[in-house]
């Protein structure tokens, strides 16, 4: 019995440091096991030595992730302090914020011409095509449907994958833009807080839905301060340019409004800061 414990000890404590070693496989564990009970026979004790192998495991670092590169292009100048330039501001902002990524813009693209600068950002192997003009709609649209591998966003369009019919488009474009119709309505009741005449103005660059809303927002604004000021409604003025980059047009629009119409609060939706610098 005493010759039986003493085995007993020596493989539990062998066990034990196979096991502080880090390398044991439940095999060898079991086989162990196995062998120990075999033992408990008369016949003699059977010294085996094993080879344990110690295996090192490498952690490897996760990769980094695939930034994308993205294509934009806009109806102005990048640095017209208007639209396109907010635009570009947000181009480079994303640049900075999602590792890996990349981009590239044209400037200066009219309605036109969209298909033409679509084709040029994929052909310098731009993933994500932006359009920063409601005019690249189609263009863009078209160019959703002869590039399924790509993806398409178009800035103040009606027309996307998850559009109602007859405005969808392939799953791989969608339409982004801002409730901007809130803040004209905010600076709407600031016009009809401080107008003298009663009378405001508006530069519109093309009669769309996303003008007209601005527009109409901007006027009940105006309209809902002046008439708990004075009683009386607010007269309102628009002027059209049919163009979102014309300063000569802007200002001889704004113009208009305060000398023939005698706004002395203007409003506008174009992509340029002229009517700021004739207020």
């Amino acid at each position: 019995m005493t010759r039986e414990y003493l085995n007993r000890r020596k493989f539990l404590a062998g066990l034990s440091r196979a096991a502080a070693m880090g390398g044991v496989a439940a095999g060898l564990a079991v086989g162990g096991v196995a062998g120990y009970l075999a033992g408990q026979s008369a016949a003699p004790v059977i010294t085996r030595t094993q080879t344990v192998t110690q295996t090192q495991i490498q952690t490897v670092g996760a990769e980094k992730p695939k930034g994308v590169k993205a294509g934009y292009f806009y109806p102005g100048p990048a640095k017209d302090y208007g639209w396109s330039y907010a635009h570009d501001l947000g181009r480079k902002y994303a640049d900075s914020r999602v590792p890996g990524s990349t981009s590239s813009y044209i400037e200066l693209v009219p309605d036109p011409e969209a298909s033409s600068a679509i084709k040029s950002l994929l052909d310098q192997g731009a993933e994500l095509i932006i359009a920063c003009s409601f005019g690249y709609m189609e263009a863009m649209a078209e160019a959703a449907r002869k590039n399924p591998d790509k993806y398409f966003v178009h800035i103040s369009g009606y027309m996307s994958g998850a559009a109602p019919e007859p405005y969808r488009t392939t799953p791989n474009m969608s339409s982004a833009f801002a409730e901007f119709y809130q803040l004209y309505y905010l600076n709407g009741l600031a016009a009809g807080a401080v107008t003298k005449s009663g009378v405001v103005g508006y530069v519109g660059a093309f009669p769309i839905p996303e003008v007209v809303r601005h527009i109409n927002a901007f006027v009940l604004g105006a309209n809902a301060t002046y008439k708990k000021r004075t009683g009386k409604n607010i007269k309102a003025h628009v002027v059209w340019i049919n163009s979102w980059v014309d300063p000569p047009k802007a200002r001889e629009a704004a113009i208009a409004l305060i000398e023939d119409t005698n706004a002395d609060v203007l409003a506008f939706t174009e992509d340029t800061p002229t009517v700021l610098q004739v207020a």
